[in-house]
C-alpha cells in the first residue's frame, strides 16, 4: 500500500488507544510519537511482594492494572483497540525508591544515589481487542553525578522531586544532575517507547498516522537561575531547550565566521574547532558591543558511523537510506563544547553517546521521513521527537544526542560556583 494511501486510511480510522495511567510523561510520550490515548486510571493496589524479582514485580503490577481496566471496560461495554498499562521501579541494589515522603526524604534519596549507579526497570502489558496480549520489561542503568549538597537543596527546593520515583525527573531539571544512562531514555521517563512502538507494529499499529503529532515540552516554567549572565553562541531551538529544561534562560547570540575548517579532520578535532569558532566569533561581537558575561557556551553535534562524519540528508530518499543503514547497527553522536568564562579562561571537551537502534521495517521508515521534517537532520532523525521510536538504547549522556552534553556542562558551572536554580 503506498504511504498516502495508507495515511489516509489511518486518519479515517484511527485507532482507539487507552492509556491506564495517570502519568503526564506517559501521555506525552505517546503523543510524541503520533498517538492520541484515551486516558483511563487504574485503581489497582499496588500491594504484591516486594521479594519478587523485579522485572516479575513492575510486569505483574502492569497486569494488575491491565486486569482491572479490562474489567471495567467489559463491564461498560466500551469499545478499545489498544490498552497500554505500564508501571516503573527505581532501584539501587536490593533497595526501592519510591516518591519522596518529604523533601527531607528527598534530599536523603539524592544524597545515596550520588556518583554511582541505579537501575530503572518498567513493564508493560499491551492488550487488543483481538488477539493475545505482549508483555515485556525493559531496564535502564542511570549514572548519577557527583553533585554536591548544595545541588540536591536547590533542586529540591524547587518542589519537582516530590512527585518523582527516585525523587527525580530525567525530563526537566534533574538532566544537570544526571552524568549518563545505558539503555532506553523514556524508559527513565516511564514508558519504553522504543520497545513499546515494535510491538505495536508487529500487530499493524503505527506511529505518525496523524497530522496533529503533539511534541511534548520539555522547557520548564518561569526558567531562572543563579548562573548568571549565559551566553549561548547558536541558534539552535533544541540547545536553547536543553538549557531550560535544567533552569537556565541564556541570551542568544548567532555566530557569524567563516566555516573552513574541514570534515576530513579527525572528528573530535573537527567538532572542538567549531565549537572553539563559534565562542571566538560571540566573544568578539560582544567586545565590540561592550556587553557583559559570566560564561559563553558554544557547540557542535555530528554523527559518527565506523568513525565518519554522517552528512545531512540531500533529499527524503537519501534520508531513508541513511537510516536503513543505521538500522543495521550502532553510531555515535559527537560534541564539542566550548566554554569562555569571564575570567579570561576557556575549557573546551568533547563528549560522545553511543546509540542504538531498533530493527523496524522499512514502511515505518518511509511513514517517519514523509510525515517528520528531517532534511536539516544529521543522520536523518531527531531523537527527542517522533525518532525516538528508533532508538532502541543509549550508551552515554542522552542530552548530548540532542546536541549539548548538560551534565557536564551544569558540573563545570557548579565548580566554579554557579548555582542554577532559584527558587
Amino acid at each position: 500500500m503506498l504511504f498516502h494511501s495508507y495515511l489516509s486510511n489511518f486518519n479515517k480510522l484511527s485507532p482507539t488507544i487507552v492509556l491506564a495511567s495517570q502519568s503526564p510523561n506517559r501521555l506525552a510520550i505517546l503523543k510524541m510519537i503520533g498517538f492520541r490515548p484515551l486516558v483511563h486510571v487504574s485503581n489497582f493496589e499496588e500491594n504484591l511482594p516486594k521479594d519478587l524479582p523485579v522485572r516479575e514485580y513492575v510486569e505483574l503490577t502492569a497486569q494488575g492494572k491491565m486486569d482491572e481496566i479490562l474489567e471495567d471496560f467489559k463491564k461498560a461495554n466500551r469499545h478499545f483497540d489498544v490498552l497500554i498499562a505500564a508501571d516503573t521501579m527505581v532501584c539501587s541494589g536490593e533497595k526501592i525508591y519510591g516518591k519522596p515522603i518529604d523533601e527531607n526524604d528527598a534530599v536523603e534519596t539524592l544524597k545515596l544515589l550520588r556518583g554511582k549507579a541505579h537501575t530503572i526497570y518498567s513493564g508493560v502489558v499491551i492488550a487488543y481487542q483481538n488477539g493475545p496480549q505482549q508483555r515485556f520489561s525493559t531496564e535502564t542503568k542511570v549514572w548519577m553525578g557527583n553533585y554536591s549538597d548544595q545541588a540536591i537543596l536547590d533542586y529540591v527546593a524547587t518542589k519537582e522531586p516530590m512527585n518523582k520515583a527516585g525523587s527525580y525527573g530525567i525530563q526537566n531539571r534533574a538532566g544537570a544532575l544526571i552524568e549518563k544512562i545505558e539503555g532506553c531514555h523514556f524508559n527513565v521517563a516511564g514508558l519504553p517507547i522504543g520497545d513499546l512502538a515494535l510491538h505495536l507494529a508487529k500487530r499493524g499499529f503505527r506511529p505518525f498516522g496523524l497530522d496533529d503529532v503533539i511534541t511534548p515540552s520539555s522547557e520548564i516554567s518561569n526558567p531562572s537561575s543563579r548562573a548568571g549572565k549565559i551566553i549561548l553562541a547558536d541558534q539552535s531551538a533544541d540547545r536553547l531547550t536543553l538549557l531550560r529544561k535544567i533552569g537556565i534562560e541564556p541570551v542568544i547570540k548567532t555566530p557569524i565566521f567563516i566555516e573552513n575548517i574541514s570534515k576530513e579532520e579527525e572528528p573530535k578535532k573537527f567538532v572542538q574547532k567549531m565549537a572553539q569558532e563559534k565562542m571566538k566569533s560571540v566573544e568578539k561581537q560582544m567586545k565590540e558591543e561592550k556587553e557583559e558575561f559570566d560564561v559563553i557556551i558554544a557547540a557542535e553535534t555530528t554523527l559518527l558511523v565506523d568513525g565518519k562524519i554522517v552528512e545531512k540528508p540531500k533529499d527524503k530518499s537519501d534520508a531513508i537510506e541513511t537510516l536503513k543503514k543505521l538500522r543495521d547497527g550502532s553510531h555515535s553522536c559527537l560534541t564539542g563544547v566550548s566554554m569562555k568564562f569571564n575570567d579570561g579562561t576557556n575549557e573546551t571537551f568533547t563528549v560522545e553517546t553511543k546509540i542504538h537502534f531498533t530493527q523496524l521495517s522499512n514502511e515505518i521508515i518511509e511513514a517517519y521521513v514523509n510525515a517528520e521534517d528531517v532534511m536539516d537532520r544529521a543522520g536523518s532523525y531527531a531523537m527527542q521527537t517522533r525518532g525516538a521510536i528508533f532508538v532502541q538504547s543509549v550508551d552515554g549522556c542522552y542530552s548530548n544526542a540532542i546536541g549539548l552534553p548538560v551534565y557536564e556542562i551544569a558540573h563545570r558551572l557548579h565548580l566554579r560556583g554557579h548555582r542554577l536554580w532559584d527558587f
